[in-house]
């Protein structure tokens, strides 16, 4: 039978040469909008494409009757290309030759005819079907119902999310008053984001349920069966996807809870640890109270650091290009973000383990006075003694001067002083004697030590001399020094010993003094004892 099948083929193909090997594009023979096979050689002159043209034409010729008839295969040999006949009956359908076949495949000339034939098969089935009027009644029945379910379905979906928004807006008010928040009512927000919420998982559910109905839709009817099953699968292959990247995802995500439950643990011994040598229950060498709060945040935040090192590579896509693109880019964008924070940080822990000044004690920043309330990681605040709180950059106070009145090396605990500028024509005695009693009445200045003075210079004009008393509170600092200044005053005034401060360039006709009697001029008015 082999010379008859080549005749037929040949009668049937072109009256050209035996066969021509140049290449040409590969073309796809699709019958019933389903792929057959690829054509990718030229027999007897005709191209891929224009074998496939001939092929569908031949098919679509084909009576409805004979489409049930035996589809077979026979051997065949067109010049130096040996190959497979693909026959309907004893009619030829098309031929395929080694120049098919794809040239990085292990696939045979008989396993792609034999796969040629049952893709054929169901082109045929398809095309019967789609012929036959119980196939579309069917189909455009079942399409219906999936039509209606899915209206209906929708219906209930749009129908639940009015019930929990009305439901939610009622009950805002009542369960959602912890949401209010030193005077700021956030109620409205969070059920504004909560109804936003539903919206969108109801247009989520219903897209997903409109493209299953198309789908389903889709497979109803033959000619267009491949494409609903071309959606199916393509959503269950998204699906199928998800279950292996969460299933392949479980050990890495039990390997992260594991260095997370052990950094916890760790964390808590750690701040166990630093929380005993800050009451005093631990002593440990190297750290002090005022150094242990920095040192606790120090040491917890290198402990997550290494934590997230090591919990990092286990994290599901570590290793996309994505994920290491968005860790690049935060990277870099803390990189060149950050040099000021840094700095301020530095500054920061400068100021913490030079114990310069901690919580609570009173201090001098430059021309600012007052108690600090916190020396934080960028910045220190301090409550003035005008009861402002200040907020001063740890870079301004590191490079200011600092002092601190709460804490000295000797034992006279905090001091407050003060001077003045007396004319030589005053007995220094007796300035130093004034300067004294006026501190001993000082109510907040302590006897023991006794109040001290100092000549600090020898001026053209006048003796500077400097009053030191040590105090009880230095956080009563600025009222002491008040009612000491007023007590020099009074003292000096009742001797009549004038003040030279500020400076002057020479000596007053008349003592610069208030009498006593003008002590309490109006609208003062004289406090019982004073």
């Amino acid at each position: 039978m082999r010379p008859a099948l080549t005749l037929a083929l040949l009668l049937a193909a072109a009256p050209a040469a035996l066969a021509a090997d140049a290449p040409a594009a590969k073309a796809d023979l699709t019958f019933e909008n389903r792929g057959i096979v690829t054509l990718r050689a030229t027999i007897t002159g005709a191209d891929p494409a224009e074998r496939a043209a001939a092929i569908v034409k031949r098919l679509e010729a084909l009576e409805e009757n004979e489409l049930g008839g035996e589809i077979t295969i026979h051997a065949l040999k067109i010049g130096t290309q040996e190959g497979k006949a693909v026959y309907l009956g004893r009619k030829l359908l098309f031929a395929l030759v080694q120049g098919d076949l794809d040239p990085v495949s292990d696939e045979t000339v008989d396993q792609l005819a034999a796969n040629a034939k049952a893709r054929l098969a169901e082109a045929f089935k398809a095309r019967k079907e789609r012929l036959s009027p119980q196939a579309v009644l069917r189909g455009a029945i079942y399409s219906a119902a999936a039509t209606a379910a899915l209206v209906l379905v929708v219906w209930l979906l749009l129908l639940a999310r009015r019930g929990l928004q009305a439901r939610l807006a009622a009950r805002a008010q009542e369960s959602l008053t912890w949401l209010v928040v030193r005077g700021v009512d956030m109620r409205a927000q969070v059920a504004l984001y909560l109804r936003r919420t539903f919206t969108l998982g109801f247009w989520i559910i219903t897209l997903v349920l409109l493209y299953l109905w198309a789908a389903f839709v889709l497979e109803q009817f033959p000619y267009t069966q491949p494409w609903g099953t071309a959606l199916a699968g393509r959503m269950w292959a998204v699906v199928a996807d998800l279950a292996l990247a969460v299933a392949a995802s479980i050990p890495g995500l039990f390997t992260v809870a594991v260095i997370f439950a052990v950094t916890v643990f760790i964390e808590r011994l750690v701040r166990t640890f630093f929380f005993a040598v800050e009451r005093g229950t631990i002593e440990f060498a190297g750290l002090h109270r005022e150094t242990v709060s920095a040192t606790r945040r120090i040491a917890l935040t290198l402990i997550w650091l290494f934590a997230i090192a090591f919990a990092y590579p286990f994290l599901p896509g570590s290793g996309s290009q994505a994920f290491q693109g968005i860790s690049i880019l935060a990277g870099l964008m803390l990189t060149l973000g950050s040099a000021g924070l840094v700095t301020q940080a530095m500054n920061g822990l400068v100021l913490v383990y030079s114990r310069a000044l901690a919580r609570d004690d009173f201090v001098k920043i430059g021309e600012l006075e007052g108690t600090v309330l916190e020396v934080g990681t960028l910045s220190t605040k301090i409550c003035s003694v005008e009861g402002e709180e200040v907020t001063v950059p740890n870079s301004v106070v590191v490079s200011s001067q600092i002092k601190n009145y709460s804490r000295r090396a000797s034992t006279q605990g905090p001091t407050v002083s003060t001077s003045v500028s007396i004319g030589y024509d005053v007995p220094w005695r007796q300035v130093q004697a004034l300067l004294v009693e006026a501190a001993l009445a000082t109510q907040g200045v302590k006897s023991d030590p006794a109040p001290y003075v100092l000549q600090r210079s020898l001026s053209d004009f006048y003796v500077v001399y400097d009053l030191i008393a040590s105090i009880g509170d230095s956080h009563r600092r600025p009222s002491v020094q008040s009612a000491l200044l007023a007590n020099i005053l009074d003292k000096f005034n009742e001797r009549g010993v004038q003040i030279l401060s500020p400076h002057y360039m020479q000596q007053p006709g008349e003592p610069a003094v208030v009498p006593k009697e003008k002590w309490f001029a109006a609208p003062a008015k004289k406090k019982e004892g004073a």
